[in-house]
């Protein structure tokens, strides 16, 4: 993705068809109009009635959230996601009034597009087509509401299955090496590109939530410490000393990339919520984006354009 530095118009939803025709309009009715076609573009004579200006469609909604939320630094992965208390009874007006803007520390603004999709009736979610630029911000006006975030360094880990390693980057450069063990036969870790939710010191995994009985012969409940969320179903990167044996060569857990405890804690505290995280070479599906930090996965046909009338 490159800066535009000569360019500085920004990508609303809801005004480049109406700016266009306007201005369309102003250099016909002033450099266009001669003798010979100006019986074609009358002029009012006087008490002529002044035409009635254009009405201004008005957004009386307010959503109930919008996140990231206020002056907080996210990673190049986090979408914006909207939510109200009741599910619109015009989804596509509300698009109408999403506008999305992307500048440096210049306020020179970047040409970014993004796409909609309504994750639930109350929830919609825009994501740029590809990561956002890092050490950027990002001003998101739905109807009257305003927030501001910034986006930090471009930190993308890439878990490696075959290797059994985590790569760590930052703006392109290797920081840390982590060897891993995932999902073993029977539970392997989804591949696609996740993104960080939660951050936790201390959790307990368990496997009745995503519908193991603790009590079955596959359940668990387990005390875990220094975890990162990368799924709503409950897959975490996350510190266990009881698999370091098999981390970096083979796999053993539930699903869950495990770490070593050094590992788990610098992931904690040296990522950011909406960091992306690639999951490669191994025996199973695809993350589904309707697993909640899926967004990455989910097939263009199920978004809708974002910088378009709707």
């Amino acid at each position: 993705m490159t800066m535009n530095t000569r360019r500085t118009v920004t990508h609303r939803t809801v005004t480049y068809r109406t700016v266009a025709a306007l201005a369309g309009a102003v250099a016909l009715a002033l450099g266009s109009v001669t003798a010979a076609n100006a019986i074609d573009f009358p002029f009012p004579h006087p008490g002529t009635p002044e035409p009635e200006p254009p009405r201004i469609e008005r957004a009386n909604f307010k959503p109930a959230t919008i996140n990231p939320v206020q002056n907080t630094t996210v990673g190049v992965g986090q979408p914006i996601i909207i939510t109200f208390n009741q599910p619109p009874k015009n989804p596509g007006r509300i698009e109408r009034f999403v506008s999305v803007d992307v500048f440096n520390s210049k306020k020179e603004h970047y040409d970014i597009r993004g796409y909609f999709r309504w994750w639930s009736p109350t929830q919609l979610r825009w994501r740029p087509t590809s990561f956002w630029p890092q050490h950027t911000t990002v001003r998101v006006k739905v109807g009257d509401s305003v927030r501001t975030f910034h986006i930090g360094a471009r930190h993308v880990a890439v878990a490696d299955d075959k290797s059994h390693m985590i790569t760590v980057y930052s703006d392109g450069k290797v920081i840390r090496h982590v060897p891993t063990s995932m999902g073993k036969p029977g539970h392997e870790t989804p591949n696609g590109t996740y993104y960080i939710g939660d951050k936790h010191r201390h959790i307990i995994m368990d496997s009745s939530t995503y519908g193991v009985p603790v009590e079955s012969a596959a359940g668990y409940r387990t005390p875990v410490q220094w975890a990162v969320q990368m799924s709503y179903s409950g897959i975490y990167m996350h510190g266990a000393p009881w698999s370091m044996s098999a981390q970096g060569s083979s796999n053993v857990s539930n699903g869950c990339p495990n770490l070593s405890p050094t590992d788990a804690e610098w992931l904690v505290k040296n990522t950011l919520r909406g960091d992306p995280v690639t999951v490669k070479n191994t025996n199973a599906d695809t993350l589904p984006g309707v697993d909640g930090l899926g967004d990455w996965n989910i097939p263009w046909p199920q978004w809708k354009n974002g910088n378009a009338d709707t």
